[in-house]
């Protein structure tokens, strides 16, 4: 690692080291809640104080400079693959251009090569981090939105069949099983851990977002969930203010339309104009007919074919080659998408090619 004369690196130790690199991220990100860091550290195994890191100016005793390594485990299909993500990097603004986020990332690199993982993702600045191998993959935080006084007044009030209260921590399982129910639909989905849960549910926040898990409930038995938050600002509200489903997993449409009845009374409490609901919710799925995207870093041929699998790869090309011979106007409609995805069939092209020519 090469760093600027008067700069040192460094990993987090001591509470006072946490201390400081907490203030530190108040301040750069400070949109954010960087007490998300103690709250990992304290109940996820998988993440601590070492794999967070900074650079810090010797002439002025101070951190300017950090980054996270934060694992997680992502499924694609039935087929695990470990990963690493690139978190919650920040650079002061006096200190940036001197090279400092390279010599982070060249500390990353290690941990990545070190700890064997398949892939490793970011959510970060549009083309930025392609300087380290980093492409697009997966659009993330597209949203459907609907205005309130667009979701209809049922006229029948007696099929209201479902209770709607907020989750409790004895709720975790019936949570956890939906969640699982509805992620095995997906082509790609990361895996949320029992301790993982128990953290979101103890403090009400999924990282930086607060949030409010509800279950529904029939004849005594969970048959669905979803968060919710608010979101924008309350000094501009209505216009300014909406109703957030982070996420859902609600398996009837009848449901759902209920569920729509409950966001409409809610709206109403809060102020909003307007919900929005991720388009991989089930929500959007049943009644509506994805800031970022996932940035991926595809790590070594041999490590990620020998998890996917040649036949897997070649059906899965198949598939991603078929999407990109799509009507013209369909195109149209999605050229940024279509232009990554035909660079990662590139990428999946070469992967099998150094494969076979291993064989």
């Amino acid at each position: 690692m090469e760093l600027p004369d008067g700069f040192e690196f460094g990993v987090i130790k001591s509470d006072a080291d946490l201390e400081e690199i907490i203030k530190f991220n108040a301040v750069v990100h400070a949109d954010d809640d960087p007490e998300e860091i103690r709250r990992q550290i304290d109940n996820l195994p998988e993440f601590d104080r070492e794999s967070n890191f900074y650079i810090r100016d010797l002439d002025k005793g101070m951190i300017v400079s950090a980054a996270s390594a934060i694992p997680s485990a992502w499924m694609y299909e039935s087929i695990p693959l470990t990963n690493l993500e690139l978190g919650w990097v920040g650079t002061l603004k006096e200190y940036r251009r001197k090279g400092l986020a390279r010599a982070l990332y060249a500390h990353f690199e290690e941990v990545l090569q070190r700890g064997e993982y398949h892939i490793s993702t970011i959510f970060g600045i549009p083309y930025y981090y392609r300087q380290f191998g980093y492409d697009f993959i997966l659009p993330m935080d597209r949203k459907v939105q609907l205005r309130i006084d667009r979701i209809p007044v049922p006229k029948d009030e007696a099929n209201k069949s479902i209770v709607f209260r907020k989750a409790h921590h004895d709720d975790i399982p019936n949570l956890m099983r939906l969640y699982d129910e509805h992620s095995r639909k997906m082509l790609v989905h990361v895996t949320r851990t029992k301790n993982l849960w128990n953290l979101q549910e103890r403090f009400h926040r999924e990282f930086e977002q607060e949030f409010k898990a509800i279950v529904l409930e029939r004849e005594g038995r969970v048959v669905g969930y979803f968060r919710l938050c608010v979101r924008g600002a309350k000094k501009h509200a209505p216009q300014g203010l909406w109703l957030s489903v982070m996420e859902s997993s609600i398996t009837t449409f009848d449901d759902v339309l209920q569920t729509l009845q409950y966001l409409r009374g809610r709206a109403a409490e809060e102020n909003a104009c307007r919900i929005a609901a991720s388009p991989h919710s089930t929500m959007c799925y049943r009644r509506f007919n994805t800031s970022g995207d996932v940035q991926l870093r595809r790590m070594p041929v041999g490590s990620i074919l020998w998890v996917l699998q040649s036949t897997t790869c070649v059906a899965w090309l198949k598939t991603l080659e078929a999407m990109l011979t799509l009507d013209g106007n369909i195109k149209s409609a999605f050229p940024i998408w279509l232009d990554s995805l035909a660079r990662f069939v590139l990428l999946l092209r070469v992967a099998l090619s150094e494969q076979c020519l291993r064989v």
